[in-house]
């Protein structure tokens, strides 16, 4: 047989097995139904979500993400879930759906950088964002008091940093590094200190 006959029955067999995945994952949405959360809390089930999103087209990544991502935070928690999170945030077709997953991770940072599970799939966004997207998540991880940095401007009109914000205001100084001070010890204690948002 020819090169040029093999290589163009490679690319038919490629495009027959993408054409058959395609259906295979259109069969599993189905039989799945309305039951994500079912399927994706167990450990099987979690496999199978994780590799629907993989091998499915954007149509189907759509339909899954959307299907879960209101319970994202509970999916980051999650024993076994908390791997689904991470492939629904890489494979999310739409920044729209990155932007919603985030700013899900976003109102729980606090809480979610101390969680076994939760604080790799935070790492996980995290290191897939922008600079600005980081900065968001950050401010999250301040508490409460981030919402009055995120308004605060410097001279220039840039947002300023955690110094800069106790210069401006040193009345919430003591309570914002009290608050820092026992988040970074919960997370020395358990070992999250590698994780690039700490």
């Amino acid at each position: 047989m020819k090169k040029k006959e093999r290589k163009s029955e490679d690319k038919e067999t490629a495009l027959a097995f993408k054409r058959d995945k395609h259906i295979l994952v259109e069969d599993c949405i189905k039989l799945i139904g309305e039951k994500y959360m079912e399927v994706c809390l167990k450990h099987d089930g979690s496999r199978i979500l994780q590799a629907l999103i993989k091998f499915g087209h954007r149509e189907h990544r759509m339909t899954i993400i959307e299907a879960l991502k209101d319970k994202y935070v509970e999916l980051a928690s999650g024993n076994y879930a908390h791997y689904l999170a991470s492939k629904m945030y890489y494979y999310a077709p739409t920044t729209e759906q990155k932007t919603f997953l985030r700013a899900e991770l976003s109102g729980s940072v606090n809480r979610l950088v101390s969680h076994q599970y939760a604080a790799e799939v935070l790492e996980f966004v995290y290191c897939r964002c922008n600079e600005t997207e980081q900065k968001e998540l950050v401010l999250s991880f301040y508490g409460n008091y981030f919402l009055l940095m995120k308004e605060t401007r410097d001279e220039a009109g840039q947002s300023v940093t955690l110094k800069k914000f106790i210069e401006l205001k040193p009345q919430l100084g003591e309570g914002i590094l009290n608050k820092l001070e026992g988040v970074v010890q919960k997370l020395l204690d358990k070992g999250l200190a590698r994780l690039s948002i700490v």
